[in-house]
């Protein structure tokens, strides 16, 4: 079993796709500086919300990762379009 604290690091590992090939990942986090960010987007993770995410918001966010979106909290989406900016 995957510790919680291992995911993002094993999101990159081809053991973890080839065992959850249909899985989808939504990294939910107190963090939300830039090299967390990009570290869990970089390993697969499909979205990245913050903690503070209200319960309503989190389950358009599962639903939206569901149907092929990339749900993201508006902080994280900063973030990616500073990325392209620099």
């Amino acid at each position: 079993m995957i510790q919680p604290h291992d995911l993002v690091a094993n999101l990159s590992n081809n053991a973890t796709t080839f065992a959850f090939p249909m899985e989808q990942l939504i990294k939910v986090a107190a963090m939300n500086d830039r090299e967390s960010v990009f570290r869990a987007l970089d390993a697969g993770a499909d979205g990245y919300l913050l903690k503070r995410t209200k319960p309503a918001d989190l389950r358009i966010s599962l639903l939206e990762v569901i149907n092929g979106g990339g749900p993201m909290s508006s902080q994280i989406t900063r973030h990616v379009i500073e990325s392209f900016r620099c």
